[in-house]
């Protein structure tokens, strides 16, 4: 257990050096925080997130392994890195995206102020990863969760994803908006 708590820490999905630095809102807002393994989290750096080709990939990360070869099966559930940016696992793509729609749109005073190109340079991603990888379950509760101990305060991009066309991805198709309650009823009928 100790292994893996070393191995576990807390990723910024917004860099601190972006914006989300120490004695900030956004540097404790966990709607952009998530458990990483450290060595992607180092690797990662405030380096911006894209989709790299899987010929240049340098690294690729899958639990608590780290390889410079392309696996051979399983290819989504890796994460990549190239000298300068990270590409997620495909399954958490969109959760990335709209923690990182969120905190421009909360936070963009200290995000502009650190570096006013760092959300633009990664939008078309965010854009692609937030239809491919729609809101699940899991996000959905996560974001409630997360809700619960920041006075109620929801990321809206989990909770309407229409939202993310409206605001930032104009070309983006018709999203279907599903409300949390809908959400509890299917989970709650699956059990």
């Amino acid at each position: 257990a100790k292994l893996i708590e070393r191995q576990l820490r807390s990723y910024h999905s917004w860099p601190q050096s972006k914006g989300a630095d120490e004695g900030t809102n956004g540097n404790v807002d966990m709607h952009h925080l998530f458990p990483s393994r450290s060595a992607i989290n180092s690797d990662r750096g405030d380096f911006p997130y894209s989709d790299i080709n899987d010929n240049q990939t340098q690294r690729w990360y899958y639990l608590g392994n780290e390889m410079s070869n392309k696996p051979n099966a399983n290819i989504n559930a890796y994460s990549e890195f190239v000298g300068g940016t990270l590409e997620p696992r495909e399954s958490v793509k969109g959760d990335i995206a709209r923690a990182l729609f969120y905190f421009w749109t909360i936070y963009r005073d200290d995000a502009m102020q650190a570096d006013p190109d760092f959300f633009q340079s990664q939008l078309t991603y965010l854009c692609q990863w937030h239809e491919q990888d729609p809101v699940d379950d899991f996000e959905a509760m996560r974001n409630q969760k997360i809700a619960s101990y920041q006075d109620g305060k929801l990321n809206p991009f989990i909770v309407d994803c229409s939202l993310v066309k409206r605001a930032y991805c104009n070309d983006l198709a018709q999203c279907e908006i599903v409300s949390i309650e809908e959400l509890h009823h299917e989970k709650s009928a699956i059990l």
